[in-house]
């Protein structure tokens, strides 16, 4: 592994584990941080705790690790491998803990953990440097390339506090974690989003949503792409339909009739001018005969989608939006006798548009830190690493790659990455487009993208070596780079990076 930064690391182990690596430091005080960071995480998994001795505490010894079990047996571990000569003197205080065993050192708790074939658990590694806890989160960790996403979970916190703070002190925020939370990891942002006290979570399809429950999220989810066919499961796992035509509508209250429900959450949308799904103004009374006879379903919130809130040339258009949701809006809840949550304004409109928060609004792509406002001054989440896998020295007039388009016209070296369009990065970003972060230098793309590697030309920067991470995008370059380079957006940078690259979540 390599040394990364004193903080908490979550990643995805073998036979369906989830992995806190938090193996770099030791006292009571990050303890109860990693503790609560394991209960916050772990969801339905059991929780499992390997703790090494602590050191460099002030406190009396005995009435440290009497502190440390108190902490530890108000989480309620299922299991504890406890390593170190110092802990083990205090036996007796972890007798609540109907599993635990005690070793001597860290290759004792790799030949203990080898046998006993871990499967659906939260493992937490808490422990000193000098016991080198990195060598078992190794050792459980799923194998696969050296590829990375690292996402950083501070910073998602940070950019949705930054949003927070521009919203009027009513005003709920539903968050929008779909396409594999906008490839970031779904399971682990809506984990984040839940703790930062988000009212509503949004995922496109229901099994999005299943996903989210087996992982513990309690959160009122919204699915936004609905079809007959899981009903049942929208049912099963408490998640509620975004209903956006006549026949959708009947079907669902024909369904929620046959299984007796009575005033099922629902969301309707209503289109004010994007013209993708949703109630037209001139469908409103046909709407409204449908919901006034019935009781199977109550609608939760009223919304609509702005075409083009983040530019101003749209501006009397996103007016004009507003206007047309509003009047909806009226004569709907006039019609059915309650009121309900409204929100038209996405992640563009809370930063330009304050008048449109209504009750709620959705927060997206802003909290992955891409905006065009620089007074935010957000923060990017997510930094996409790679590994150099080999470094030639290549003479002139040689070519790199598919088709002989890197042409060499002096000397060079090349370093091939392990990463490639089946990873997400773009063939397009080839033969110079893009650059990429070597020892703090950006250096140039040469040749085509392959399938599962890329080479680039590190003549001019020195010291690097076989094996050495380099960064594709981060802090430098940005998303919003990578994006320019490539003509597209930071939304499909973002969603397009293959499953197959490891997460790795740090707070």
């Amino acid at each position: 592994l390599q040394p990364v930064a004193l903080r908490l690391e979550q990643k995805k182990g073998i036979n369906n584990c989830l992995l806190i690596n938090d193996s770099y430091s030791n006292d009571i005080d990050s303890l109860k941080l990693a503790l609560h960071s394991l209960h916050q995480w772990s969801g339905k998994h059991k929780q499992v705790l390997i703790l090494s001795d602590l050191e460099q505490s002030s406190i009396n010894e005995a009435l440290l690790y009497k502190n440390v079990a108190t902490l530890i047996q108000q989480h309620q571990i299922e299991e504890i491998i406890a390593i170190g000569s110092q802990i083990a003197k205090y036996k007796k205080q972890f007798l609540f803990c109907k599993k635990i065993t005690f070793v001597k050192n860290t290759e004792a708790a790799k030949a203990y953990i080898n046998n006993a074939k871990y499967k659906d658990k939260a493992i937490l590694f808490k422990g000193a440097r000098s016991f080198t806890l990195e060598k078992l989160v190794n050792v459980l960790s799923e194998k696969v390339h050296q590829t990375v996403l690292e996402v950083d979970t501070t910073k998602l916190l940070y950019n949705i506090k930054a949003h927070q703070q521009l919203l009027q002190p009513n005003t709920k925020i539903m968050a929008i974690v779909k396409a594999y939370g906008y490839g970031s990891g779904s399971v682990e942002v809506a984990q984040t989003l839940q703790k930062a006290g988000v009212q509503y979570l949004a995922v496109a399809y229901a099994d999005e949503g299943v996903t989210l429950r087996k992982a513990g999220i309690h959160l009122p989810i919204m699915v936004m792409n609905i079809e007959p066919e899981t009903f049942d499961t929208l049912i099963n796992y408490s998640l509620e339909p975004e209903l956006f035509s006549l026949s959708i509508l009947q079907s669902f209250i024909q369904f929620a009739n046959r299984n007796a429900l009575i005033n099922y959450p629902v969301h309707i949308k209503l289109d004010t001018g994007m013209h993708r799904l949703g109630f037209e103004p001139s469908q409103i009374n046909d709407l409204i005969s449908i919901l006034k006879p019935q009781n199977a379903i109550q609608i939760q919130t009223l919304f609509s989608h702005l075409v083009g809130s983040e530019s101003a040339q749209f501006d009397a258009f996103t007016k004009q939006q507003n206007e047309s949701f509003v009047n909806m809006v009226i004569q709907i809840e006039a019609a059915i006798g309650y009121t309900t949550i409204h929100h038209i304004a996405n992640t563009a409109a809370i930063q330009r548009h304050p008048k449109l928060q209504h009750q709620m609004v959705r927060l997206g792509i802003g909290m992955y830190g891409i905006s065009s406002n620089k007074n935010l001054h957000l923060q990017q989440v997510a930094s996409l690493k790679a590994t150099i896998a080999q470094i030639k020295t290549i003479d002139k007039n040689e070519t790199i790659g598919y088709n002989r388009n890197g042409k060499l016209n002096k000397k060079a070296i090349i370093a091939t990455i392990r990463i490639g369009y089946a990873d997400g990065y773009v063939r397009n970003l080839g033969n110079g487009v893009a650059k990429v972060m070597v020892k703090n230098q950006l250096a140039p793309t040469i040749g085509n993208i392959c399938m599962d590697m890329l080479m680039i030309d590190i003549t001019n920067i020195p010291n690097v070596q076989e094996g050495d991470y380099v960064t594709l995008f981060g802090d430098a370059p940005t998303i919003n780079d990578v994006a320019k380079w490539s003509g597209t957006i930071p939304y499909e940078v973002l969603t397009n990076i293959n499953e197959r690259v490891k997460r790795v979540y740090i707070a």
